[in-house]
């Protein structure tokens, strides 16, 4: 497909700001969005830029709750119960955090190596077969979420073992297709926590894993010279802003009870992506 270069760029920015979040999978919507359109150069280095784009969209969101654990870390003698709440809220973040530590950097990463897995799909025949039957996976965990009973209030402070299997649902969604957001939000709905507190912390656990992931291409940076172009900045402001969208549309769809919307789009792109698949 033969696209301006800047529409090309900015459709992948909207993309990735939107099924970031969303839970639909991005990796899974760019590996075939970049099948569809063609596009090839410098794509990981772009691919850095917009998870770059979509960090700053999350930190942007939840810049309060950010401030607020640093500041009640930082001052470690108040104990109040918003201070106790953001301190146990930290906690779950860092202990949600390694499983994908282990799975990416420890030993743990030969005997279970999804982010080899993850990243030589793209190169695979069988790369939109597999994409496929994630994003149907995505698609069942958003339809039972809706059916799941939740809780209503933050129960950060105790608990605290529900942050690792939130943590180990996380590691699946190294696979494109399988939605990081769904994968955690349905595992802590699926635990106990109310499904607003279960998409901040999904959201703020994003933000380690984000970075993690642009330290471990920290080999592509150099390719990121000279991308300083307006198609570029136009794809990553895209991908910000959509982002932005995307974390409070979501929020706003879990409360109504209305998950299983992105159920029928995954499924929907799933369905699209195999037909196209075994026509070509």
């Amino acid at each position: 497909m033969n696209l301006p270069d800047w529409l090309t760029y900015v459709i992948l920015g909207v993309i990735q700001g939107l099924t970031e979040f969303l839970p639909v999978s991005s990796s899974g919507h760019l590996v075939l969005a970049e099948k569809i359109l063609g596009f090839r150069e410098e794509s990981v280095a772009f691919e850095i830029l917009l998870h770059l784009a979509t960090l700053a969209a999350v930190l942007w969101v939840y810049r309060i709750d950010v401030g607020r654990m640093i500041g009640s870390t930082i001052n470690i003698r108040e104990r109040g119960p918003v201070a106790v709440r953001d301190r146990a809220l930290l906690m779950w973040i860092i202990l949600g955090t390694l499983p994908v530590v282990a799975i990416v950097l420890l030993p743990a990463k030969d005997i279970i190596p999804l982010k080899e897995f993850a990243e030589n799909l793209k190169n695979q025949p069988y790369a939109v077969p597999v994409v496929a039957g994630a994003l149907f996976f995505s698609g069942l965990l958003m339809f039972v979420l809706d059916r799941l009973r939740s809780d209503d209030v933050a129960s950060y402070e105790r608990k605290g073992w529900r942050s690792i299997f939130i943590g180990i649902a996380q590691c699946i969604a190294l696979i494109p297709g399988v939605s990081r957001s769904g994968s955690t939000i349905f595992t802590g709905v699926l635990l106990g926590l109310g499904r607003k507190d279960a998409a901040r912390y999904s959201f703020l656990l994003s933000i380690p894993a984000i970075l993690g992931a642009v330290v471990l291409s920290l080999d592509d940076i150099h390719m990121l010279v000279g991308m300083a172009t307006l198609p570029v900045l136009l794809g990553i402001a895209a991908a910000f802003i959509s982002g932005v969208i995307a974390i409070n549309w979501l929020i706003d769809m879990l409360l109504k009870l209305r998950a299983f919307i992105f159920s029928i789009w995954c499924w929907l792109v799933a369905a699209v992506s195999l037909a196209l698949y075994f026509l070509s």
